[in-house]
């Protein structure tokens, strides 16, 4: 099943854009996506240092007070 995901994932990704972006120093992060309006995706997170601050980290709200993260 790891596989399986990792040639999804390898095949539907264009590096192109991402290398291209880094190159130029847009600092576009995500290649192809959509602004979503607030509250659409409620079980996402984004953790930040300070309010406006910058974007630290990301997660999964698994609770309604635990949310889990890679960090």
């Amino acid at each position: 099943m790891k596989s399986f995901v990792a040639t999804v994932f390898a095949q539907d990704f264009n590096f192109t854009d991402v290398w291209e972006s880094q190159e130029r120093g847009d600092g576009i992060r995500v290649v192809g996506g959509k602004e979503a309006p607030a509250g659409q995706y409620t079980w996402t997170v984004n953790l930040r240092r300070s309010a406006g601050g910058s974007s630290s980290c990301g997660g999964t709200l698994i609770a309604p007070d635990y949310v889990l993260t890679a960090a």
